[in-house]
C-alpha cells in the first residue's frame, strides 16, 4: 500500500536527512518525492511511501521533529 505524506517545515540544512532517516527506520520506501520553497523560510515536502506498516508510528515520529 502506498501512502502520501506532506510535510511543511522550516527551510534549513538536514531536513531531508532527518525525514528519510525516520522513513528508513520503519523499512518504508520512498517511491516519489517533490520539494518546494513556499515562503521566506518554509519548505513543503511531498513524498509517496510504500511499505509503511504503522502509519500512526510514522506520524508520531514526525510530530516530534522540532522543525515540522
Amino acid at each position: 500500500m502506498q501512502l502520501g505524506l506532506t510535510v511543511i517545515a522550516e527551510d534549513r540544512v538536514g531536513i531531508l536527512y532527518r525525514l528519510t532517516g525516520i522513513i528508513s527506520e520503519l523499512n518504508a520506501n520512498i517511491v516519489y518525492t517533490q520539494q518546494f520553497i513556499v515562503g521566506e523560510n518554509t519548505g513543503l515536502i511531498y513524498m509517496e511511501l510504500d511499505g509503511v506498516g504503522d502509519e500512526e508510528n510514522l506520524a508520531g515520529k514526525l510530530e516530534k521533529l522540532e522543525f515540522v
